[in-house]
């Protein structure tokens, strides 16, 4: 039996019991069509520009106790702030004798078809990428041992934001029994250690739900900027950008292709803080990634949003550049 098979087989395990997540692809409010420590980076020249708080809206709903308005735009603050205390150090493939940047993109994008057919939270895709490169950051890794770190880092993500998660027998499994049940509980252990127990790090899903609030989005252009953002995962140029510039970058793409050009007003510069100047290399660094997933083998990504339950928006054209 293939991997592919073994992966298929635990779907059915998990889909019964996965939670939606709060504005992700199986979100209630995404189903618009129905409605310092030692281990922290500090990275240079990052130019991060705070939101106005006195103008930024609140967007949730009163009558919601999920949406919990009456602290959004603290919570919002509190993220912009924070987020980058824990982003893994731009340079650490410096320090990594045997992986490689295409070894990571390889696990990173088994680790999304992964993802998906357990039926996961966005946000636990997003902590599992950077739980990995913050641990690649201080630790050299042998190459055979990077798909056993990438279930590691699923496993304490979905701890973290699934209410069932995997067992370790179950992430055993579907890597094809590459290592034992014994070894994954090893590097599990040894990647709490490493990133020190702090495993709520700020990541740009979580900035992507609040955009998506700002501009009204709809379920495709809601799909379409997930995509794009997604895309920025398999791609080490984005060590260096902050969360709430990629997701900000995501949007302003998303609108340009669906919406036209020039959505980017005075509104969108005070509720993320970025204006259109902010966004240009950011912009176009995604764009670049969107053109290589589209034609490159890390086919992961690109066949998540390509059915028609996610808008098919992986299958929609788009400019390789965009003048700001």
């Amino acid at each position: 039996m293939s991997c592919s098979s073994l992966i298929a087989t635990q779907k059915k395990t998990f889909q019964n019991v996965s939670n939606p997540a709060l504005h992700d692809a199986s979100s209630r409010l995404n189903k618009a069509s129905q409605q310092p420590s030692k281990n922290s980076i500090k990275i240079a020249n990052a130019n991060i520009q705070k939101a106005p708080t006195a103008l930024i809206d609140r967007l949730g709903s009163p009558n919601d106790i999920e949406d919990a308005t009456e602290y959004e735009i603290e919570i919002y603050n509190l993220m912009k702030d924070e987020e980058m205390r824990f982003l893994p150090n731009p340079n650490y493939f410096k320090i990594q004798s045997s992986v490689t940047p295409r070894m990571r993109a390889i696990v990173v994008d088994w680790l999304v078809d992964v993802h998906r057919k357990l039926q996961m939270h966005t946000d636990t895709l997003y902590l599992t990428i950077n739980l990995i490169d913050r641990y690649l950051s201080f630790n050299n890794l042998e190459k055979q041992a990077l798909q056993k770190l990438g279930c590691a880092a699923l496993l304490v993500a979905s701890k973290n934001y699934e209410i069932y998660t995997p067992s370790l027998e179950d992430l055993s499994y579907v890597s094809c029994n590459a290592f034992s049940v014994r070894e994954l509980n090893q590097m599990e252990s040894l990647l709490l250690q490493s990133v020190q127990y702090h495993i709520n790090p700020i990541v740009p899903s979580m900035f992507l739900k609040r955009y998506l609030r700002v501009v009204n989005a709809d379920f495709k252009l809601s799909m379409l900027a997930h995509f794009i953002c997604e895309c920025s995962l398999l791609d080490i140029d984005f060590f260096e950008e902050t969360p709430s510039k990629i997701a900000a970058g995501s949007i302003f793409i998303a609108q340009h292709i669906l919406r036209g050009p020039q959505q980017w007003n005075t509104y969108m510069e005070t509720n993320t803080g970025y204006s259109c100047e902010n966004l240009k290399n950011v912009v176009n660094k995604l764009l670049q990634s969107v053109s290589t997933i589209k034609t490159c083998r890390f086919t992961a990504i690109k066949k998540k949003y390509s059915i028609n339950s996610m808008e098919g928006v992986s299958r929609l054209s788009f400019p390789e550049f965009i003048e700001i």
